[in-house]
């Protein structure tokens, strides 16, 4: 059992998906030319709340797909380029 989710990006290949345990996860979230599903292993338990001045999700040339799951701080403080896929429910 790996302890982050940027240890589970790390070691993931392309088009794989990745379950979350519950909990709030306050590290960056980036996906780089992959494309990488992440799913709350137990429906709204799960989430992403951002750090000020970084990005809670970054996906760059890839596609990142979010399911069951929130990301607070997600207006400004997240990015894509070049990149595609749903990420939602986002609050604030």
């Amino acid at each position: 059992m790996l302890s982050s989710i940027a240890e589970a990006l790390e070691v993931a290949d392309d088009d794989t998906v990745v379950t979350i345990a519950p909990g709030t996860y306050t590290e960056p979230v980036q996906v780089h030319r992959r494309k990488v599903t992440l799913v709350a292993r137990d429906r709204g338990t799960v989430t992403l709340e951002g750090q000020a001045g970084e990005p809670t999700v970054s996906c760059v040339g890839g596609v990142l797909e979010l399911s069951g799951m929130t990301v607070i701080g997600c207006g400004r403080t997240s990015t894509t380029n070049g990149s595609s896929g749903p990420m939602l429910p986002c609050a604030g």
